[in-house]
């Protein structure tokens, strides 16, 4: 099973592609990706190179957490459930201050 992204540290994911690709620019253009366009594959990626979008997604599984069930509550806290890659579940809540 590969590692999931979202679950590596900004130092982690640097490592990686520091021995991959020494580039340092190359985690600014992934970051952007994952975080701002919301690409959930590294195909997509169309700046990086055919190589390396082949060799991350041999190592890193992009999948986001799968949204389950959302509850709103009236005083404005949202609850979350999310199913992970691996089948279980999480579940997380925003209280607004």
């Amino acid at each position: 099973m590969k590692d999931n992204f979202f679950d590596k540290s900004f130092d982690e994911l640097a490592g990686i592609l520091r021995d991959i690709d020494p580039k340092p620019f190359r985690l600014d253009q992934i970051l952007r990706w994952a975080y701002v366009m919301g690409s959930s594959r590294f195909s997509e990626m169309t700046n990086i190179p055919g190589d390396l979008r082949e060799r991350l997604d041999g190592i890193l599984d992009l999948a986001p957490l799968h949204e389950e069930e959302k509850a709103v509550s009236v005083d404005g806290t949202v609850k979350f459930l999310h199913r992970l890659n691996d089948g279980e579940l999480i579940e997380s809540v925003i209280i607004p201050e």
